[in-house]
Order: structure tokens, then C-alpha cells, then sequence
């Protein structure tokens, strides 16, 4: 897992990418975006102007948003009414259009009215498409447990088993090895669960 410092710099090098295209600042709600810049996998949303500090409002766990966030302003999620003066966002302000619901982009419409909300999505993609050496030794790590467990798998495959069986050995097993069971994609409508164990 990344540490402060890691989403530091991604926060860093966000802004310094909204700045060049002109945009004031980002709005973050899809949660793996959220806890990409962040370090944290609450419910909630952050902002984050291309200059500044950014802010984490959070529905729960707020306590544990503050231990884990590299974000230094993490505060309860507000009433409606109060959200246009605790973000103070204006001007145009990049969200990822591909991966929020056209209606909780229109909510946010209402909720800031100085803010102009365009599609910002593609800047983070960008961005996390060139990873860094503790992203780069996340993966191998994950790749090392992963072949772990295949490797295992000669060990309890036997002759009978059933699909089904063999599949939930394999999925406890990626589980027990750190495995949370969802991979996340962000195309619509695009869903996987965590494997499947067929034979012909």
C-alpha cells in the first residue's frame, strides 16, 4: 500500500495537470479515485483545487479517514445547504464523467453553483497510466501472492472435484493473501468477480 508520501506526490502532480488544462480544481466521488489521491477508501468525496489545499469530506468512517488520509483537511460530510461555502469550488472543475451517475453529477450541479463541472476524468486516467516504483512493487507483490496460490493449486485439485469447489479453494485462498474479492473496472455495466474454475 502507497504511502503518505506516495499520495502526496499524486496530489502534486494532479494539480499541477488541472492547472495546465485550465481547470480550477477536480471534484473526486468515484472511491477508487478518492482513495488513488487520497490514501483512503471512505465513503465520501474530495476536492481538489489545482491550487491549494485539498479537503476530504467524509459520510464514514471519518475517524478512520483521518488516520489513513495523506489529506490534512478531512471533515464531516455537510448538509446540502453548507457544501457551496465548505468547498468555496468556482470556475470550472473537472470530474470524471465516465465513471459518476449522470444524477450524482447533476446533485453536484445544484450543490455549487460557481462551479462549472466538465469532464476531468481522462487527467487521473493519464496520470495512472505511468506508475511509480512503489506502485510498480505494489503489483509485483500482488503478482508474487497471486502465483502463490496457483501454484498451490496441484496440492488440492483432485480428480471429481467439483467446479464449484475448486473455485471456492482458490477464492479463500487469494483471499487469505490479501485478495478483496472485487476487481474494480470503471466501464458501465462491466462487472467481474474474483475467478472461475472451469474444465472442458
Amino acid at each position: 500500500m502507497a504511502d503518505r508520501q506516495e499520495h502526496l506526490s499524486r496530489i502534486s502532480r494532479y494539480q499541477a495537470s488541472l492547472a495546465e488544462r485550465g481547470l480550477a480544481g477536480a471534484l473526486l466521488l468515484n472511491a477508487v479515485d478518492v482513495f488513488y489521491l487520497s490514501g483512503t477508501r471512505q465513503n465520501g468525496a474530495l476536492f481538489l483545487p489545482a491550487a491549494g489545499a485539498p479537503v476530504l469530506l467524509v459520510r464514514k468512517s471519518l475517524a478512520r479517514a483521518k488516520a489513513e488520509s495523506a489529506v490534512e483537511d478531512v471533515r464531516p460530510f455537510p448538509a446540502s445547504r453548507d457544501l457551496a461555502a465548505a468547498l468555496r469550488a468556482s470556475g470550472r472543475i473537472g470530474a470524471a464523467f465516465e465513471a459518476v451517475p449522470a444524477a450524482t453529477l447533476e446533485w453536484w450541479r445544484r450543490q455549487l453553483p460557481d462551479a462549472e463541472l466538465v469532464d476531468g476524468g481522462l487527467l487521473l486516467r493519464e496520470q495512472r497510466s505511468v506508475k511509480s516504483a512503489a506502485e510498480i512493487e505494489t503489483m509485483r507483490e500482488g503478482s508474487r501472492r497471486i502465483c502463490g496460490v496457483f501454484a498451490g493449486i496441484p496440492s488440492f485439485l483432485r480428480s471429481g472435484m467439483r467446479e464449484v469447489d475448486l473455485s471456492a479453494e482458490i477464492e479463500g485462498r487469494l483471499r487469505r493473501a490479501g485478495n478483496e474479492g472485487v476487481p474494480r473496472l470503471r466501464a458501465f455495466n462491466a462487472e467481474l468477480f474474483i475467478g472461475l474454475a472451469v474444465a472442458g
